[in-house]
Protein backbone atom coordinates (compact mmCIF):
# COMPACT_ATOMS: atom_id res chain seq x y z
CA UNK A 1 0.00 0.00 0.00
CA UNK A 2 3.14 2.33 0.80
CA UNK A 3 4.96 1.64 -2.50
CA UNK A 4 1.63 2.42 -4.51
CA UNK A 5 1.14 5.79 -2.93
CA UNK A 6 4.59 6.86 -3.37
CA UNK A 7 4.32 5.88 -6.94
CA UNK A 8 1.25 8.39 -7.43
CA UNK A 9 3.29 10.81 -5.31
CA UNK A 10 6.51 11.01 -7.74
CA UNK A 11 3.73 10.54 -10.83
CA UNK A 12 1.91 14.08 -9.90
CA UNK A 13 4.84 15.68 -8.98
CA UNK A 14 6.55 15.06 -12.37
CA UNK A 15 3.18 15.89 -14.25
CA UNK A 16 2.80 18.76 -12.49
CA UNK A 17 6.49 19.71 -13.17
CA UNK A 18 5.32 19.63 -16.84
CA UNK A 19 2.49 21.92 -16.77
CA UNK A 20 3.86 24.49 -14.78
CA UNK A 21 7.64 24.86 -15.93
CA UNK A 22 7.27 23.50 -19.85
CA UNK A 23 3.38 25.47 -20.33
CA UNK A 24 3.35 29.12 -20.15
CA UNK A 25 0.10 29.82 -17.73
CA UNK A 26 -0.34 32.28 -15.15
CA UNK A 27 0.62 33.20 -11.75
CA UNK A 28 -2.96 32.48 -10.52
CA UNK A 29 -2.89 29.40 -12.19
CA UNK A 30 0.32 27.97 -10.92
CA UNK A 31 -0.50 29.18 -7.38
CA UNK A 32 -3.93 26.74 -7.55
CA UNK A 33 -1.82 23.96 -9.00
CA UNK A 34 0.39 23.90 -6.01
CA UNK A 35 -1.78 24.69 -3.41
CA UNK A 36 -3.55 21.34 -4.95
CA UNK A 37 -0.33 19.58 -4.69
CA UNK A 38 0.25 20.39 -1.32
CA UNK A 39 -3.32 18.91 -0.31
CA UNK A 40 -2.62 15.91 -2.47
CA UNK A 41 0.64 15.37 -0.66
CA UNK A 42 -0.84 15.89 2.51
CA UNK A 43 -3.66 12.91 2.12
CA UNK A 44 -1.25 10.42 0.64
CA UNK A 45 1.49 11.04 3.76
CA UNK A 46 -1.78 10.85 5.78
CA UNK A 47 -2.52 7.63 4.10
CA UNK A 48 1.05 6.07 4.57
CA UNK A 49 1.01 6.89 7.95
CA UNK A 50 -2.14 5.05 8.45
CA UNK A 51 -0.91 1.64 6.23
CA UNK A 52 2.00 1.55 8.38
CA UNK A 53 0.04 1.87 11.77
CA UNK A 54 -2.60 -0.93 10.60
CA UNK A 55 0.40 -3.14 9.35
CA UNK A 56 2.70 -2.57 12.61
CA UNK A 57 -0.42 -3.33 14.84
CA UNK A 58 -1.32 -6.91 12.38
CA UNK A 59 2.39 -7.92 12.60
CA UNK A 60 1.96 -7.64 16.32
CA UNK A 61 -1.70 -9.30 16.22
CA UNK A 62 -0.33 -12.41 14.25
CA UNK A 63 1.98 -13.43 17.37
CA UNK A 64 -0.96 -13.28 20.25
CA UNK A 65 -2.45 -16.55 20.38
CA UNK A 66 -6.06 -17.10 21.32
CA UNK A 67 -6.59 -17.52 25.09
CA UNK A 68 -8.06 -21.15 25.31
CA UNK A 69 -10.98 -21.89 27.75
CA UNK A 70 -11.79 -25.04 29.63
CA UNK A 71 -15.50 -26.16 29.07
CA UNK A 72 -16.83 -29.42 30.03
CA UNK A 73 -18.75 -30.96 27.19
CA UNK A 74 -22.08 -30.54 28.52
CA UNK A 75 -21.19 -26.62 28.75
CA UNK A 76 -19.84 -26.75 24.98
CA UNK A 77 -23.17 -28.57 23.84
CA UNK A 78 -25.38 -26.08 25.90
CA UNK A 79 -23.33 -22.59 24.24
CA UNK A 80 -23.40 -24.44 20.83
CA UNK A 81 -27.17 -25.21 20.91
CA UNK A 82 -27.86 -21.60 22.14
CA UNK A 83 -26.01 -20.47 19.23
CA UNK A 84 -28.22 -22.82 16.47
CA UNK A 85 -31.01 -21.36 17.96
CA UNK A 86 -29.88 -17.80 17.59
CA UNK A 87 -28.96 -18.20 13.90
CA UNK A 88 -31.42 -20.46 12.51
CA UNK A 89 -34.36 -19.20 14.68
CA UNK A 90 -34.40 -15.89 16.66
CA UNK A 91 -32.53 -14.43 13.98
CA UNK A 92 -35.50 -15.06 11.48
CA UNK A 93 -38.09 -14.37 13.57
CA UNK A 94 -36.72 -10.69 14.23
CA UNK A 95 -36.48 -9.98 10.77
CA UNK A 96 -39.74 -10.47 9.99
CA UNK A 97 -40.92 -8.98 13.11
CA UNK A 98 -39.03 -5.57 11.48
CA UNK A 99 -41.05 -5.95 8.08
CA UNK A 100 -44.31 -6.04 9.55
CA UNK A 101 -43.50 -2.91 11.66
CA UNK A 102 -41.61 -1.65 8.89
CA UNK A 103 -44.79 -1.81 6.56
CA UNK A 104 -47.21 -0.26 9.69
CA UNK A 105 -45.61 3.25 7.83
CA UNK A 106 -43.68 5.94 9.53
CA UNK A 107 -40.36 4.44 11.19
CA UNK A 108 -39.73 7.47 13.15
CA UNK A 109 -42.81 6.95 15.76
CA UNK A 110 -43.22 3.21 14.97
CA UNK A 111 -42.22 1.90 18.31
CA UNK A 112 -42.91 -1.94 17.18
CA UNK A 113 -40.01 -1.05 14.50
CA UNK A 114 -37.47 0.07 17.16
CA UNK A 115 -37.99 -2.47 19.22
CA UNK A 116 -37.51 -5.20 17.20
CA UNK A 117 -34.20 -3.20 16.12
CA UNK A 118 -32.97 -3.19 19.30
CA UNK A 119 -33.67 -7.39 19.87
CA UNK A 120 -32.13 -7.63 15.99
CA UNK A 121 -28.50 -5.59 18.14
CA UNK A 122 -28.82 -7.54 21.03
CA UNK A 123 -28.96 -11.00 19.17
CA UNK A 124 -26.43 -10.35 16.41
CA UNK A 125 -24.39 -9.13 19.40
CA UNK A 126 -24.87 -12.40 21.36
CA UNK A 127 -24.69 -14.66 18.44
CA UNK A 128 -20.66 -13.02 17.83
CA UNK A 129 -20.20 -13.40 21.69
CA UNK A 130 -21.03 -17.09 21.32
CA UNK A 131 -19.33 -18.04 18.21
CA UNK A 132 -15.88 -16.27 20.25
CA UNK A 133 -16.26 -18.17 22.83
CA UNK A 134 -16.68 -21.38 21.23
CA UNK A 135 -13.85 -20.89 19.43
CA UNK A 136 -11.57 -20.01 22.38
CA UNK A 137 -13.42 -23.36 23.82
CA UNK A 138 -11.09 -26.44 24.99
CA UNK A 139 -13.40 -29.29 25.63
CA UNK A 140 -11.84 -30.93 28.79
CA UNK A 141 -13.88 -34.70 29.22
CA UNK A 142 -14.24 -35.19 33.19
CA UNK A 143 -16.15 -38.45 32.76
CA UNK A 144 -12.95 -40.32 32.72
CA UNK A 145 -10.91 -39.04 35.31
CA UNK A 146 -10.70 -40.09 38.49
CA UNK A 147 -8.76 -38.00 40.51
CA UNK A 148 -8.22 -37.84 44.53
CA UNK A 149 -7.45 -34.35 44.14
CA UNK A 150 -9.64 -31.51 43.17
CA UNK A 151 -9.09 -30.59 39.08
CA UNK A 152 -11.22 -29.12 36.36
CA UNK A 153 -14.56 -30.78 36.19
CA UNK A 154 -15.02 -32.55 39.59
CA UNK A 155 -18.05 -32.05 41.84
CA UNK A 156 -16.47 -31.38 45.53
CA UNK A 157 -18.39 -31.69 48.76
CA UNK A 158 -17.65 -28.86 51.25
CA UNK A 159 -18.42 -28.28 54.94
CA UNK A 160 -18.08 -24.67 56.39
CA UNK A 161 -16.53 -24.77 59.67
CA UNK A 162 -18.19 -21.54 61.34
CA UNK A 163 -21.86 -22.99 60.70
CA UNK A 164 -21.49 -26.56 59.58
CA UNK A 165 -23.54 -25.87 56.71
CA UNK A 166 -22.80 -28.36 53.72
CA UNK A 167 -22.54 -27.90 49.66
CA UNK A 168 -21.66 -29.49 46.91
CA UNK A 169 -20.31 -27.54 43.88
CA UNK A 170 -18.53 -28.87 40.25
CA UNK A 171 -15.89 -26.63 39.05
CA UNK A 172 -16.27 -25.75 35.48
CA UNK A 173 -15.12 -23.05 32.78
CA UNK A 174 -16.26 -19.62 33.15
CA UNK A 175 -18.43 -20.12 30.16
CA UNK A 176 -20.71 -22.10 32.11
CA UNK A 177 -20.70 -20.90 35.78
CA UNK A 178 -23.96 -20.97 37.42
CA UNK A 179 -23.92 -20.89 41.52
CA UNK A 180 -27.46 -21.78 41.61
CA UNK A 181 -27.17 -24.71 39.44
CA UNK A 182 -23.99 -25.17 42.04
CA UNK A 183 -21.20 -25.25 39.29
CA UNK A 184 -18.62 -22.53 40.25
CA UNK A 185 -15.75 -21.17 37.72
CA UNK A 186 -12.24 -22.35 37.96
CA UNK A 187 -11.76 -18.95 38.25
CA UNK A 188 -13.41 -17.74 40.98
CA UNK A 189 -11.58 -17.15 44.37
CA UNK A 190 -13.38 -20.34 45.72
CA UNK A 191 -12.57 -22.35 42.31
CA UNK A 192 -8.59 -21.05 43.02
CA UNK A 193 -8.43 -22.44 46.66
CA UNK A 194 -9.78 -25.80 45.93
CA UNK A 195 -7.63 -26.83 43.02
CA UNK A 196 -5.37 -29.27 44.12
CA UNK A 197 -6.24 -29.93 47.40
CA UNK A 198 -7.28 -33.35 48.57
CA UNK A 199 -10.07 -34.74 51.01
CA UNK A 200 -9.99 -33.55 54.46
CA UNK A 201 -7.86 -30.38 53.42
CA UNK A 202 -9.07 -26.93 54.76
CA UNK A 203 -9.33 -23.87 52.65
CA UNK A 204 -9.79 -20.11 53.33
CA UNK A 205 -11.49 -17.75 50.89
CA UNK A 206 -12.43 -14.24 50.90
CA UNK A 207 -16.38 -13.66 50.48
CA UNK A 208 -18.44 -10.39 50.34
CA UNK A 209 -19.59 -11.73 54.32
CA UNK A 210 -16.04 -11.99 55.17
CA UNK A 211 -13.25 -14.91 55.40
CA UNK A 212 -14.79 -18.32 55.23
CA UNK A 213 -13.31 -20.97 55.82
CA UNK A 214 -14.08 -24.69 54.40
CA UNK A 215 -13.14 -28.53 55.03
CA UNK A 216 -12.95 -30.82 52.02
CA UNK A 217 -15.48 -33.62 52.47
CA UNK A 218 -15.54 -35.49 49.33
CA UNK A 219 -13.93 -35.21 45.83
CA UNK A 220 -15.91 -37.02 43.05
CA UNK A 221 -17.19 -37.45 39.35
Amino acid sequence: HVTYCNFWQLTFVRLLKRIIWNYWCHDQIKGCILLCFCYFSSLLTTSNTIAGVISSRYDRMRGIQMERNPITREGYEKLKAELEQLEKVERHKVIKAIEVARAHGDLSENAEYHAAKEKQGQIEARIQYLHGKLAAAEIIDCKDQDSDRVIFGVHVKLENIDTGDEVTYQLVGPDESDIKQGKISIRSPLGKALLGKYEGDEIEVNTPAGLRTYEILEIFV
